[in-house]
């Protein structure tokens, strides 16, 4: 069962090594090898799932696909698991029994990387690659963090709750001066007094637009990337003046954090 998929999540790009016969997207864009990803979920809310990856082969040949989990830390009483080639593997499996054969172009969607925090709060790291079983230089890899955690906040939109994580899609024409989404209401659901700050993580920009966003009475400019100003919630407060401005002079797709 899926759990709140993260769509804020910071797509970060780091160097690795460069795989000649494998192209991997993500929600269909295109990623980096060696792209890192952040799942959330809560403790016992069941099974994080990361999915909506397709693995192509872009060399000349046909390719024996193979793949394999790295566990580079892991929470003391979770567990994590992977599918690849229509089947889905125990904990303990490593290396996928079974590859996908991929001819010149050929792609496999039926990749998923999952994770159990067995009611635990903590961060695990893990690290899944894929190879040619013929030629195991050839490799493209990700890299998931499962993070279990109680939250601290609950978020409306337009009076509806929404779930950590929720998409928003703002449209409009490319000569609009401004697109906006707002009416979000943030309410401190837990036993404590804390200070809200807001941030925002640029997943994919298109070149010529910017965007800012306003919190805490404040609005920002479009190099601010956390807010100066914070909102001090009790237990039960809410802060409603998050407005995230969506500049643009061309169009493009942005996601709320």
């Amino acid at each position: 069962m899926k759990k709140f998929l993260l769509i804020n999540l910071a797509l970060l790009f780091i160097t690795g090594l460069n795989a000649q016969s494998l192209q991997v997207s993500f929600e269909g864009e295109q990623i980096e090898n060696g792209a890192a990803f952040s799942v959330f979920g809560e403790p016992d809310a069941g099974e994080i799932v990361i999915d909506n990856f397709e693995v192509k082969n872009i060399s000349d040949n046909s390719l024996d696909i193979l793949a394999k989990k790295k566990v580079i830390s892991s929470v003391e009483g979770t567990y994590n698991t992977f599918c690849w080639a229509n089947l889905c593997y125990p904990p303990n499996t490593i290396v996928s029994d079974f590859f996908t054969t991929l001819g010149p172009g050929e792609s496999a969607t039926d990749f998923s990387g999952h994770y159990n925090p067995a009611g635990t709060i903590g961060v695990s790291v893990v690290e899944y690659v894929f190879f040619d079983m013929n030629n195991t230089s050839d490799t493209f890899y990700i890299q998931i963090t499962y993070s279990s955690v109680m939250p601290s906040f609950e978020m409306t939109y337009e009076g509806e709750s929404i779930e950590n994580g929720t998409e928003f899609l703002v449209e409009g024409s490319p000569d609009s001066s401004e697109l906006k989404l707002k009416d979000f209401i943030v309410e401190n659901t837990s036993d404590n007094t804390i200070d809200v700050y807001a941030r925002k993580q640029i997943v994919s920009e298109m070149p010529g637009s910017y965007n800012t966003f306003c919190w805490a009475g404040l609005c920002y400019d479009p190099g601010t990337i956390t807010s100066t100003q914070y909102f001090t919630l009790a237990p039960g407060e809410s802060g409603d003046d998050f407005l995230k401005l969506l500049l643009s002079r061309k169009c493009g797709r942005y996601y709320r954090n």
